[in-house]
């Protein structure tokens, strides 16, 4: 997925499951790097 946001254009990449998405903000390896999770109610 691709975001703009005041000009800086950013990637995600994650899973989409049938429980959530997972969704991280740069390499998922790298300890820095943002995670969204979202789970499903």
């Amino acid at each position: 997925m691709k975001e703009k946001f005041m000009g800086i254009e950013n990637v995600y990449k994650g899973t989409i499951t049938d429980t959530g998405l997972d969704l991280f903000l740069g390499d998922p390896d790298n300890q820095f790097t943002f995670e969204y999770v979202y789970k499903k109610i």
